[in-house]
Order: C-alpha cells, then structure tokens, then sequence
C-alpha cells in the first residue's frame, strides 16, 4: 500500500489530502480516487507528469498521451519523497503534487481510503485561483448583496468544509484490484 500526500499547488492555506492505495493502482483509477477525494466533480479534462510527457486518458486526448490505464503508481512513485504531478481543468489549471510518504504492509484491512483531509476543494469552473481567491474574499463580508449572491451560486459549498466521513464513504466504490 502506498500513502500519498495529495496537495493543491499555489493555495493557501493548504488544501491537502493523505490517502492509501494499492502500489498496483493504474493512474486512471487513482485520476478517480483523486476526484473523490478532492470533491471534483470529473468535468474537465485531466493528465499526469507535463504536458509534453502527459499521461492521460486515451479517449480524451487526441494528440496520444501515454496511456494513464497502462501505467501504475508505483511505475512513478518508487521511493518515499518521489513526487508526481496531476492536472485537472486546463481552463481553471488546477494543479495538484503528489507526494509519496510511506509505503505500508498490505494487510487484509487494506483499503483505498482518506486518513487526512484539510480545507474544501474549490468549486468547479470557479476561475482557478484567481477566481477561487475572490470566492474567499467575498466570503469575508457578511451580509452584502455579493455575499449573498455568492452563498446561491455556491450551494452550501464553504472552505473550511471537509467532512473526512463523507470522503470515505465515497472512496468505498473503489476496489483493491
């Protein structure tokens, strides 16, 4: 089993996720885990590693990307510290560091799961960080008509609500193999 530390690069504070999966794990599965447990919504198009070596989905890409149902974790991740990058929305450009802390003994109560979770996600198609970072400073001020109109378009979405329980159970869709 590997823990990844899953990061959201250039926010702060943090926005950050420590998961364990198989080191078998393809990167198109773990492309899934992560949306789980970042709280994406798998809108937008996605790749791991840069963009000139992108690995990616097949049927999204149509300049043939590595194939990401080819390739496992432990293919990129092999020694604690090892880092991998993952884009998700080339509009918004969120880019996420994943970070390898540990590699654990598999044992029969081995599951994908979330261990630690710090800070929601920022909404999908928010405008990045730039946008992302206007949603926080209109947050701060109660009361307004832009706060207001900000709480209808958010939905009940706010940054500090990260429910671990929530993660996990929608991590148990996802098997070992």
């Amino acid at each position: 089993m590997y823990q990844l530390l899953i990061s959201l690069d250039n926010i702060t504070p943090s926005i950050t996720r420590t998961i364990t999966v198989p080191e078998k794990i393809t990167l198109n599965k773990l492309h899934r885990v992560i949306q789980a447990v970042m709280g994406w919504k798998n809108y937008h198009l996605y790749y791991f590693d840069v963009w000139e070596d992108k690995i990616g989905d097949l049927l999204l890409w149509d300049d043939y990307p590595a194939d990401d149902n080819l390739i496992q974790i432990e293919d990129k991740l092999i020694t604690i510290g090892d880092t991998l990058s993952y884009m998700y929305d080339m509009g918004d450009s969120w880019c996420h560091t994943i970070t390898l802390e540990a590699i654990l003994p598999d044992t029969p109560e081995s599951k994908i799961q979330c261990l630690e979770a710090s800070r929601a996600c920022p909404p999908e198609d928010c405008g990045g960080i730039t946008g992302y970072y206007d949603i926080l400073r209109i947050l701060d001020h109660f009361g307004t008509e832009e706060y207001n109109e900000m709480m209808v378009w958010l939905d009940g979405w706010h940054p500090e609500n990260i429910i671990l329980g929530n993660i996990n159970r929608r991590l148990k869709k996802f098997k070992m193999e």
